[in-house]
């Protein structure tokens, strides 16, 4: 069955053959569908329409078309892990990939009633970062080692940090350049001033080779890798985590980090953080048959958070602005923010 190129080839026909073995489907026929693009604007890859499904039991799905590099890699995710999973995803009609072009197209159930995550807000309430991060340490716990044979499609996820100490030093001049004024000893920014940003900041290359180091003797698991709120639905409580594209073996507490930087405002962290990893050590615990080595897991949560202050400065300094997606200003001020808030409150004390 074909690959759309594009979203007006999804149409009636091709959606009939899309749904031929679903039996809530199969038997319904329709001339004329309706497409409505949804998550436009927030970080979600590819291109997403829902589409009305008339006269079904369904009533309407998500197709969603992306064109990338790996465009196997979250069909592969959809067909072999998702049915597999023991948290909640959106469930797959169809998922098909065209590796000649690099493009794949899955028809996804429709959660557009959900709450959709928003990176430069944050979760908003603790049992929504609660129920998020127990999310992350069931399915960590689940392929905990990465031994599973289905994990072997997946490249390994490395703490790619070599060419900071050369980069550093222009990046962060350009963000404070870009974001500074903001940054001033009168005004602070969560309860910083300038100096004490600057300080705090300049230690940060001196612990890229304690990082690496820590990440070398991580466990591998299935990781996300991209873990971010806008990846994110919420039904009520329950986290839906979407876009698997990204997905390595790698390890788990680089979601867990990518949730501290990217997924809780700076108050949040500050609030909730202690209690969060003693739950996601918890969890993972409970789903894993092996003795944690916590003293290590906690040092990989500061790798990584490392990780993402790192990606925070060298994104907010590159040398021309990223602006190609409205929201990309807003999302860039987020991160740097929370990444610098994380660096002033000693978050990589774990490092030193």
């Amino acid at each position: 069955m074909s690959v759309p190129a594009s979203i007006p080839e999804v149409d009636a026909a091709w959606l009939q053959r899309a749904f031929a073995l679903d039996p809530r489907v199969q038997h319904t026929r329709w001339n004329e569908i309706e497409l409505r693009r949804v998550g436009v604007g927030f970080g979600l890859d590819g291109e997403l329409v829902q589409v009305t499904l008339p006269g079904s039991a369904l009533g309407s799905a998500v197709v969603k078309l992306a064109q990338n590099e790996n465009p196997g890699r979250e069909v592969h995710f959809f067909n072999a892990l998702a049915p597999r999973m023991p948290i909640r995803v959106p469930f797959c009609f169809h998922a098909a990939v065209d590796a000649d072009v690099k493009r794949s197209v899955l028809v996804l159930e429709d959660l557009s009633d959900a709450d959709q995550g928003d990176c430069t807000k944050g979760v908003g309430s603790r049992a929504r970062a609660e129920a998020l991060v127990a999310a992350l340490a069931r399915f960590h716990g689940m392929f905990w080692g990465a031994d599973d044979p289905a994990l072997q499609e997946y490249p390994e996820w490395g703490l790619n940090l070599g060419q900071v100490a050369e980069k550093w030093d222009a990046h962060w001049e350009r963000c404070v350049a870009r974001y500074g004024a903001t940054w001033s000893e009168g005004a602070g920014w969560d309860g910083a001033g300038g100096a004490q940003i600057a300080v705090a900041m300049r230690k940060v290359p001196g612990l890229v080779a304690r990082a690496v180091d820590v990440s070398s003797r991580a466990t591998l698991t299935l990781a996300h890798a991209d873990c971010h709120l806008d990846n994110v639905l919420f039904l009520g409580d329950e986290p839906v985590i979407l876009d698997w594209v990204g997905a390595r073996r790698g390890p788990g507490p680089l979601d867990f980090a990518r949730i501290m930087v990217e997924g809780l405002s700076a108050t949040e962290r500050r609030a909730w953080q202690r209690d969060l990893f003693a739950l996601y050590l918890d969890t993972l615990d409970a789903a894993t048959d092996v003795t944690l080595d916590r003293h290590q897991l906690s040092a990989e949560l500061a790798a990584y958070s490392l990780w993402g202050v790192v990606f925070g400065v060298a994104w907010a300094g590159r040398e021309k602005e990223d602006r190609l997606v409205a929201r990309v200003p807003a999302i860039v001020a987020s991160l740097l923010r929370n990444a610098i808030a994380l660096v002033v409150d000693d978050g990589l004390a774990a490092l030193e």
